[in-house]
């Protein structure tokens, strides 16, 4: 046990958190976690094809729904009341509390709901297996608070976990799967990591954080999802023209068509994990910190945000624009030639996010304007669905991919003009070009 203790310590504890540690880390630990995808992906889409590869991720897009409702938003509500109460331990372990069983009723209620869809939903019920495994796999989430550790700025801890549950992925991928009935151990082989890594991650936050566990007060339950109602809801509308994609498409064409979709969009989704995606879990309780002490400090933390945004975010956009045969061929194979036109009309999504999550998740909700962002997000859902039902009969993979593209450059736009309401950057960035 004091072995396990001094690993423990010497993996996590050495160095104090910064945003520069913290996004250093993430990305070459994100880095390192994608390689395995690399080495796996290429493995598994062949030996499964695109109808078996589209079957899964169909399949996972719609247990992300009921994932969604048990995670309630709290990777942004919960760490930004964590990060905004770090140096009182009490109102930390009382929120850690809080958002733990908060999530386990949200998991009841989700099984509820999971049962009749299991039973009621013709391409659900044709899976049942697949689905049951997919759900109750699942549950280890519950004790993987990545919300904690992004709220105390440990995003270190994180990137190992992270790390380890890939590792445990792919050395099970290459012993269990060999032909395309052996499709079913791809969510086995993911959540066997899951179950590793949540048992390591409440071993180190109850020993090494030094997080006490008891049941709260159902009203402070209630309490708990009342104030984090307005993020969940856009999260949720997030989720409209995210991963209702693959479900529309998957019910419009089929799964075929969601396997190809599927391969360009696992390699913008690669670029955006290792470069947009730790910069912005480094920044949020960073820049929610810095508007907790001052509104100046704040706005400046979010223009030095936008300078390093934009170049991180343009270079692989560029990448995938100008060469999407290379990278679809060599990690998927030439049964997925035509993801290469849905990758070029992709290749821009991770520098569009990047700005939208500056002026939206870094800027709006620090500035607690959580209705506006609501509000923004939900007119992008609306227009994502309609364009989804207009474009994927005529151009298929191809159509989902326009309307993601059009959704996000639009949402990014009013992003910018909310922002712009209530901060001086319009004003700012003309005085920056006469300079």
């Amino acid at each position: 046990m004091k072995n396990s203790r001094l690993i423990i310590n010497r993996l996590f504890f050495t160095n104090k958190s910064t945003v520069a540690k913290n996004f250093y880390a993430l990305s070459i630990l994100q880095s390192t976690n994608y390689i395995f995808p690399i080495i796996t992906i290429p493995y598994v889409t062949r030996i499964l094809g695109p109808e078996v590869f589209g079957l899964l991720n169909f399949a996972s897009s719609i247990i992300a729904y009921l994932w969604l409702l048990i995670n309630y938003g709290f990777d942004l509500s919960a760490s930004r009341e964590i990060a905004q109460n770090r140096n009182n331990k009490i109102k930390i372990n009382e929120i850690f509390n809080r958002v733990l069983f908060s999530k386990l009723y949200l998991f009841l209620f989700a099984t509820i709901i999971f049962i009749i869809v299991l039973f009621f939903v013709n391409k659900v019920e044709e899976h049942k297996l697949l689905y049951i495994i997919l759900f109750f796999g699942g549950i280890f989430n519950i004790f993987f608070p990545t919300w904690y550790f992004q709220g105390i700025e440990k995003l270190n801890f994180t990137s190992i976990f992270t790390f380890i549950i890939r590792l445990v992925f792919t050395f099970l991928i290459f012993i269990l799967i060999k032909n395309e009935n052996d499709y079913l151990y791809y969510p086995i082989a993911t959540i066997a990591g899951q179950i590793l890594v949540s048992a390591i991650a409440m071993y180190v936050i109850i020993k090494n954080f030094k997080i006490s566990i008891f049941v709260p007060k159902y009203i402070e339950i209630k309490n708990t999802l009342k104030d984090s109602l307005r993020i969940f809801i856009t999260t949720i509308v997030i989720n409209l023209y995210t991963t209702t994609n693959f479900v529309i498409l998957g019910f419009l064409a089929g799964t075929y068509e969601v396997g190809i979709f599927t391969a360009a969009h696992k390699i913008v989704i690669i670029f955006m994990s290792i470069i947009s995606a730790p910069l912005g879990q480094a920044l949020y309780p960073n820049i929610g910190h810095a508007f907790s002490q001052s509104y100046e400090m704040g706005i400046q933390k979010i223009y030095k945000a936008i300078g390093v945004i934009i170049p991180i975010t343009v270079v692989p956009s560029l990448m995938m624009f100008f060469f999407p045969d290379i990278f679809i061929t060599l990690i998927f194979g030439n049964k997925y030639y035509a993801s290469i036109s849905t990758l070029r009309i992709l290749s821009f999504v991770p520098f569009i996010v990047g700005l939208s999550n500056i002026f939206g998740i870094q800027g709006l909700l620090n500035l607690k304007k959580d209705n506006l962002v609501i509000a923004i997000t939900l007119i992008g859902a609306v227009l994502g669905l309609t364009l989804n039902f207009i474009l994927v009969p005529l151009f298929r993979q191809n159509g989902t991919a326009i309307s993601w593209v059009i959704t996000e450059a639009i949402i990014t736009f009013m992003m910018f003009l909310a922002f712009s309401r209530y901060t001086n950057i319009i004003q700012d960035f003309k005085k920056l070009i006469k300079v």
